[in-house]
């Protein structure tokens, strides 16, 4: 009989002896000091990047929010 758990090693789930957990929290720390680094190397770029990324958001939510207004009109 084929089990959940035979799935989930054949598909590359959780074997025994690999913890996903401590991979995740790997990278994550790796991601927060490349941008603390990028931070301290190049401030005025990362203050452009920051910048940039904030009004992407801004006009995402103000798409989204004039789309919602245009169903209700």
């Amino acid at each position: 009989m084929y089990t959940i758990r035979d799935r989930k090693q054949a598909f590359g789930g959780t074997r025994e002896g690999a913890d996903p957990v401590k991979w995740r929290r790997v990278l994550w720390w790796v991601v927060v000091v490349f941008a603390l680094y990028a931070v301290y190397k190049a401030p005025d770029q990362a203050a452009d990047f920051v910048r940039s990324v904030g009004e992407a958001l801004k006009t995402v939510v103000t798409s989204i929010l004039n789309f919602f207004d245009g169903l209700l009109s």
